[in-house]
């Protein structure tokens, strides 16, 4: 009996040495995003861009067991505050409340604390997106990018609006123009995005752009989108090249 005894006990024990991280999380979704290689921008850093691997962006979905990269969404902590700001801006009645939405994050972006305790990683090959709030009902979810040197992401356009909130470290916005007489887009203008920095557009299929990491530090930038978080990856987003 008291063999029969060690025997159970030793069934439910996990094997000495075995990392839990080594478990598959079904809460990770890569997005593969293939599409027709586009002409790096000039303007960009050819040296860094060249060795950036993009393409691919992995969402993060939080909240349920098994998740390791980021807390709970119950657990907000300092982003409270912001979040509350972010849904008066968008309870304001307007179609497209990117700019009011934009406005008031600004003030919380030189917070050092606004992410305390919570665990945003990166990855060594592309950039990261975690969910922070996801408001299904109102439409509009607030995810965290998390960009290493040479992390860039799609050449595309927004299909619903969007703001954002450069939060640490800088990324480099680069625009686009449709020619026309047809064709590619072309780079028209550049722009460095530094902490405490926010952008915004709305629905705009010729609002072209695409945000790279050419600095020597990971940066994060707060993204707020005008849909929710599982909408992301099939509804947000033109993309004219990788």
């Amino acid at each position: 009996m008291l063999a029969l005894r060690k025997r159970r006990r030793s069934a439910g024990r996990v094997p000495h040495g075995r990392d839990q991280a080594e478990q598959p999380s079904r809460l990770t979704e890569r997005a593969a995003l293939a599409r027709p290689q586009g002409a790096v921008p000039a303007i960009v850093v050819s040296k860094i861009l060249s060795e950036a691997r993009h393409g691919k962006c992995r969402q993060v979905r939080v909240g349920q067991q098994g998740a390791t990269s980021v807390e709970p969404v119950a657990d907000r902590g300092g982003l409270q505050p912001m979040i509350d700001a972010i849904s008066s801006a968008i309870a304001a009645g307007k179609a497209s409340p990117a700019a009011g939405v934009a406005a008031a994050m600004a003030p919380f972006l030189g917070d050092p604390s606004l992410l305390a305790g919570r665990s945003c990683p990166s990855a060594p090959d592309t950039y990261v997106r975690h969910m922070i709030h996801d408001d299904a009902a109102g439409g509009w979810s607030l995810a965290a990018l998390v960009w290493r040197p040479g992390h860039m992401s799609p050449m595309h356009a927004h299909r619903a609006w969007c703001a954002i909130g450069f939060y640490r470290g800088s990324l480099t916005e680069v625009g686009y123009r449709l020619p026309e007489g047809g064709g590619a887009p072309v780079p028209n203008h550049t722009a460095l995005r530094r902490s405490g920095d926010t952008s915004h557009t709305g629905p705009d299929p010729g609002a072209i752009h695409r945000l790279v990491n050419i600095g020597s530090e990971t940066a994060i930038s707060l993204h707020v989108y005008g849909l929710p978080f599982d909408r992301l990856g099939t509804d947000l987003n033109t993309v004219y090249a990788d």
